[in-house]
Formats: C-alpha cells, sequence, structure tokens
C-alpha cells in the first residue's frame, strides 16, 4: 500500500516532538525580544545538538624527501549531521 508522505511527515513531526520545541524556543523569542534572533536560536539549538563523535582515526607513518619520519593523522568526526575530514595534519617525529 502507498504511504501518504503528508502522513509520514506528520508521524514524523508527532514522534519527534519537535513541532513543540519549535513552539516553545519560540514563545521565548517573543518574550526575549533579542537583537540577534538568529543568534538566539542557534545558541538554543546548539545546545541541543549531540556531541561530535569520531567515524574514523587513521594514522599513517610517512618517510620525507630526507628520510625523515612523520606521522599524518585523519581524523573524520560527524558533527550536526555532518560528517567531514576535521584535521589533517603531518608531524615530523623521532621514531627510536
Amino acid at each position: 500500500m502507498f504511504d501518504d508522505p503528508r502522513t509520514k511527515a506528520r508521524n514524523f513531526l508527532e514522534s519527534s516532538s519537535i513541532v513543540s520545541e519549535l513552539e516553545d524556543v519560540l514563545n521565548h523569542l517573543v518574550l526575549e525580544k533579542p537583537d540577534d534572533l538568529h543568534g538566539f536560536l542557534a545558541n538554543h539549538f546548539l545546545g541541543q545538538s549531540k556531541q561530535p563523535q569520531i567515524v574514523n582515526l587513521t594514522f599513517r607513518q610517512l618517510i620525507g624527501p630526507a628520510s625523515e619520519s612523520a606521522m599524518n593523522i585523519d581524523l573524520t568526526i560527524a558533527l550536526r549531521n555532518r560528517t567531514e575530514v576535521r584535521q589533517k595534519h603531518k608531524h615530523a617525529i623521532a621514531f627510536s
């Protein structure tokens, strides 16, 4: 049976309770009347978002042009529904 997209959307919104949260934050916005409306909303939702999660961490030993040892570190994190490489560094390391 074909599911109506409107029914799916309504079910999602009801199960997530986002509508009531939006109503609450908008009520606070009206009461506080901040100069920076977007900043007010951003601060509210950033406080509600999940902590970043490490998705992938890769270490590779490299040998430089002068035969020096270095380490390449790739760190991929998930942050606010995006997954991206946040750091990519090469550090010279003395291996003994």
